[in-house]
């Protein structure tokens, strides 16, 4: 596991090894839009030749309080994709 990755592991709040930590996730994120505290969005890239996007990272805006004036931003990146500037763009889709 590189030290990217080690780092990765380390500050997520939680970590999708397999089918059943997935599905969990995904409920989590479905129940954080409900609860309408928490809006995570994946981050897709488009593929040549119509093939189907490819999931490059993840953004969520959390801690989101009606009247209360800030809310946190988290985000992460999947390995492949680090060093293309896919996070900061992912910011920036989620605050503009």
């Amino acid at each position: 596991m590189s030290r990217a990755e080690s780092a990765l592991r380390q500050w997520a709040s939680s970590v999708a090894d397999n089918d059943a930590d997935a599905a969990r996730w995904v409920q989590a994120q479905q129940q954080g839009w409900a609860a309408r505290d928490r809006f995570g969005f994946a981050v897709l890239e488009a593929q040549p030749d119509s093939a189907p996007e490819q999931l490059v990272g993840n953004v969520v805006l959390k801690d989101v309080t009606s009247g209360k004036p800030a809310a946190e931003v988290g985000c992460w990146t999947a390995a492949h994709a680090r060093g293309r500037g896919v996070a900061p763009r992912a910011l920036e889709a989620l605050t503009n």
